[in-house]
C-alpha cells in the first residue's frame, strides 16, 4: 500500500471510530415541522418534485438553524423551533415552460416562513412566541448571497430575524464555543 492510501484509510477509520464531525457536539436548536408539508404554501425547490424535494428543503432549513443556534445561542440554552409554514422566494410560473425548475424572483413573491419557538434557559423559559418570518426586500440583499445555493434568501432572511430575536454572542463567547 502506498503512504497515501494508508493515510486515507486511516482518517477513514478514525472518522467511522468518532461517529463523523460534530457529531458528539449537542444542538441547541430543535427543529420540526407541524402538520403535512404537503399542505404548506411552497415548500420544494422543483416544480414536480413531490415528498422528496420538500424533505431536501426542510433538512436544509434544519441545518442552517441549528448553525445559528450554535453562533449566537450562549451555552445552557435550548430553542425549539416548530415550523408551521413555508413560502420560498419565488415562484414556478407554468407559462415558462422552458423554465422547467426555475423559480421566477418578482417583488412580490418575498420569501415567507411561519414559525413558533420556545427559548429556554438552565431556569426554565425565557421567551416564545408565534410570528411569520418574511423580508419583502429580499431581491435587493440578493448581490450579497451565494448564487449556488437555492435557499439562499430563506437562510438570510432566517439569520437575520434570529439576530434579532436572539441577540448575538459577544466575541468572547463565540471563542469559548469553539
Amino acid at each position: 500500500m502506498t503512504h497515501h492510501r494508508i493515510r486515507t484509510a486511516s482518517l477513514i477509520a478514525l472518522t467511522a471510530l468518532c461517529g463523523g464531525v460534530g457529531a458528539e457536539t449537542p444542538s441547541s436548536v430543535a427543529v420540526s415541522y407541524e402538520g403535512d408539508p404537503a399542505r404548506y404554501i411552497d415548500a420544494r425547490l422543483d416544480r414536480v418534485g413531490g415528498d422528496e424535494a420538500r424533505q431536501r428543503v426542510r433538512d436544509a432549513l434544519q441545518r442552517h438553524l441549528q448553525a445559528l443556534g450554535a453562533e449566537h445561542l450562549p451555552e445552557g440554552q435550548q430553542l425549539d423551533i416548530a415550523i408551521l409554514d413555508i413560502d420560498l422566494a419565488g415562484r414556478f410560473e407554468p407559462w415558462h415552460f422552458h423554465l422547467h425548475d426555475t423559480r421566477i424572483m418578482r417583488d412580490i413573491t418575498w420569501p415567507s416562513i411561519q414559525l413558533r419557538y420556545t427559548l429556554r434557559g438552565p431556569d426554565g423559559e425565557i421567551r416564545s412566541g408565534e410570528e411569520t418570518v418574511t423580508d419583502m426586500d429580499y431581491l435587493r440583499h440578493s448581490r450579497f448571497l451565494p448564487e449556488h445555493d437555492r435557499l439562499r434568501y430563506e437562510k438570510r432572511m432566517l439569520a437575520d430575524w434570529f439576530r434579532k430575536r436572539f441577540g448575538q454572542r459577544t466575541p468572547a463567547e463565540s471563542a469559548e464555543a469553539v
